[in-house]
């Protein structure tokens, strides 16, 4: 069952990490591994690492010292459908595992506006879900999932600067899990211009992203109530517009006028959520300080367990449990931010004309990612949607689009429902076989379903021939229904009018 934005959090067990940190991959068997870029063998020269490990155990990295190039990594990482204007590329001033991490595009001063960006690795299409079934000796699947008896685990290291000049709460930055195109929501409404305000900051407005549950403070009354569309994604990281003050007049003769949020954010399926003590439950603050964090998912069937180790915490590493609002399989990581709308407040939806833009980052300083991991899981397929399916002689059918053509039969469309009795009638309501005209044939399924003048259940296509009441039925099939079919009797291969009856 889909729940909503305010489900409570569950407190999750401390549970201790791998220690096994300076391997490749984080230590984890070849064989657990569905997909993973350590970003090191990303240099000239270097052999092919196409997102997972080909071989047990996975080839050497690229020797420190090496020169890092980053046309492997944008090949694995293909673009979104926009440019954003700045890539990501590989590099060595910030690395977790040696000899390289990828630094992640922002500001370079005066906390300039960056277009930020987001890219994608494709499970399906490098052939890293594949590659695990052949690992793991299974059968090939198309998707992955997490189960209570097999949790699917993604595992992820940001770095946000150093003393003194740490940034993470600037910034917008996470890795997401989803199937096919769809995204966590970005979309928003615009602050106020801050120069308008005393002490408010630049003559500018900021976004504000209007979908979080537990927003620190009041969401802007411009944005639209919370939506219950279920997206097929997750996501977990740093999202400073979460921020619904982004002017700060509390910060007054600082430079911090900008949109900026100390603790990571989760998005469930269906909102985001800022992860904190207090504001929806943790076992901790999950401040976020400088340099190397890092981050998982622990996914299960019905929950998602978050950890977060951070240099100097009390606490480590940081956990919190949340119920799953998607609970189905995932083909994608992605990496940075997703585009996002300005929202109509009245509607909900995109303003006219609709324009998904680069979300703008709003500090100076660049992020580093390293020992993106998805391991473990099960190997599935995603479930195909079903909808209503109108076949000859049987009437509504729940099937899905390739079961209801190979049964000859026509598919009204993906969620649609066969609650209606009469959703598959055919027109005319007495050609039963709808083949263009009334004949013998179609008399033998009138017979077979007339039931006389006592009400009864009327199943499949017999409800199509109950025509009392101009159509609606009176839940039998008697001589008034007949005296309509008969006003469509056509004789076989002789057309009939498709208003009879």
């Amino acid at each position: 069952m889909k729940t909503s934005c305010a489900m409570t959090v569950v407190l999750a067990v401390l549970i201790p990490g791998s220690s096994a940190m300076a391997e490749r991959c984080i230590g984890i068997e070849p064989g657990r591994i569905v997909m993973c870029d350590d970003f090191d063998s990303y240099c000239d020269g270097g052999g092919s690492w196409p997102g997972y490990p080909p071989t047990d155990p996975p080839p050497a990295a690229c020797a420190d010292g090496s020169s890092a190039n980053s046309d492997g990594f944008l090949a694995n990482w293909a673009e979104m459908s926009t440019s954003c204007g700045f890539d990501m590329k590989i590099g060595s001033d910030q690395k977790y595992s040696n000899p390289f991490g990828m630094k992640y595009p922002a500001g370079v001063e005066d906390y300039v506006d960056v277009e930020e960006e987001q890219r994608v690795y494709d499970l399906l299409g490098q052939g890293a879900i594949e590659m695990a079934a052949v690992r793991r000796g299974e059968a090939a699947g198309t998707a992955v999932n997490g189960t209570a008896d097999a949790p699917l685990v993604l595992y992820f290291v940001l770095w946000l600067g150093f003393e003194g000049n740490r940034f993470g709460q600037y910034k917008d930055l996470y890795v997401e899990l989803a199937l096919g195109d769809d995204r966590a929501p970005t979309d928003y409404v615009m602050s106020e211009n801050c120069s308008e305000i005393e002490c408010g900051g630049p003559s500018k407005g900021f976004p504000i992203v209007c979908q979080v549950a537990n927003p620190l403070e009041p969401r802007p009354s411009d944005c639209p109530p919370l939506s219950d569309t279920v997206h097929a994604v997750m996501a977990f990281g740093l999202l400073s517009k979460l921020d619904m003050n982004p002017c700060h007049v509390d910060l007054c003769g600082t430079a911090a006028h900008h949109p900026q949020s100390n603790h990571p954010a989760f998005f469930d399926g269906n909102c985001w959520r800022v992860v904190k003590a207090g504001y929806g439950g943790a076992n901790g603050d999950f401040s976020l300080t400088k340099a190397y964090h890092r981050f998982s998912m622990t996914i299960t069937d019905t929950e998602v367990e978050l950890r977060m180790w951070a240099p100097g915490a009390t606490i480590s590493p940081y956990t919190a449990t949340y119920p799953r609002q998607y609970t189905g399989p995932f083909d994608r990581v992605r990496i940075g931010v997703g585009r996002g709308c300005v929202l109509d407040s009245t509607t909900g939806e995109c303003t006219v004309p609709v324009s998904y833009d680069c979300i703008n980052g709003s500090h100076s300083g660049n992020p580093w990612v390293d020992d993106v991991v998805l391991f473990d899981g099960v190997l599935t397929r995603p479930q195909e949607p079903q909808g209503a399916c109108c076949v000859p002689l049987a009437g509504c059918v729940m099937l899905t689009a390739e079961q209801c053509a190979a049964a000859g039969g026509t598919y009204r469309g993906d969620d649609t429902s066969c609650n209606d009795p009469k959703a598959c009638c055919p027109v005319p309501f007495a050609d039963a076989d709808e083949d263009g005209d009334v004949d013998q044939t179609d008399f033998a399924v009138f017979q077979a379903c007339y039931t006389g003048p006592d009400p009864s259940i009327l199943e499949g296509v017999c409800g199509c021939f109950d025509r009392d009441a101009n159509g609606v039925g009176d839940d039998d099939v008697d001589s008034d229904d007949w005296t309509a079919f008969e006003q469509c009797a056509s004789g076989p291969g002789i057309p009939v009018s498709p208003t009879c009856g």
